[in-house]
């Protein structure tokens, strides 16, 4: 045999060995892979049936699906009773945050009657001029406006538009009323740790395109019912 014809044999060979090689770690790899696979699926389906397992394993099993199982629906109440308490919650809710807001701009005043959030411009401008003469209290204005937009500032961190919630609290309350003489004195032991037994409250009564400006409101509420250490209520 030439030494050509030689060469070319063992070459032939090499490219066997190699593609024969290939075609193994191709099978090895194969195998890995259904097996993981396998083990995968055992761990989605252990996943399915076990709510309590740990977010870790929770999430590899998500990820291995790559998508995100839909969020559980929220649980309406349809009890009627439940459903109206919370309606007067919600309306006394509305209605001690914008009392609370006022107090803390108009500090010092005895009565609020017929002060109202969504027309605190207007009331500014009103107490800090003279009736008679006209005269403007620049001073004392001054210091109103500063207190409200520190108010004001506060709240917007916390989700509160100036533009759309005094409103929407002056609604709540004319819809849904204020709690009464026999229901305020279980509203005066709800304090600023009590938000989450009333956020539950409002999720699960209140309807879908109110319950988040609502949680906003009793955010609100809640940071300055810390602020001043009082109850969550007053009367």
């Amino acid at each position: 045999m030439s030494s050509e014809a030689s060469r070319s044999e063992s070459m032939d060979k090499t490219k066997n060995i190699l593609e024969t090689n290939k075609l193994e770690n191709l099978a090895l790899k194969n195998a890995s892979l259904k097996e993981e696979n396998a083990e995968l699926c055992k761990m989605i389906a252990l996943m399915e049936g076990n709510p309590d397992l740990p977010l870790n394993v929770k999430d590899n099993g998500r990820r291995a699906r790559s998508l995100i199982p839909p969020r559980k629906p929220r649980k309406a109440s349809k009890d009627p009773q439940k459903i109206q308490q919370c309606h007067k919650i919600v309306g006394e809710i509305a209605f001690q945050l914008d009392r609370r807001i006022l107090c803390a701009v108009f500090s010092g005043e005895r009565r609020l009657y017929g002060y109202r959030v969504a027309g605190i411009d207007e009331k500014i401008k009103l107490v800090t001029t003279c009736p008679l003469t006209g005269k403007v209290d620049d001073e004392r204005r001054s210091r109103l406006n500063l207190r409200y937009h520190q108010t004001i500032d506060q709240l917007k961190e916390l989700g509160y538009d100036p533009s759309l919630h005094p409103k929407f609290t002056e609604q709540l309350v004319n819809t849904y009323g204020v709690m009464n003489e026999q229901t305020s004195e279980t509203g005066k032991r709800y304090t600023a740790t009590d938000v989450q037994i009333m956020s539950k409250l409002v999720s699960e009564c209140m309807p879908d395109d109110e319950v988040k400006d609502i949680l906003v409101i009793l955010s609100c509420l809640a940071h300055l019912v810390e602020q001043d250490g009082g109850h969550m209520f007053l009367w």
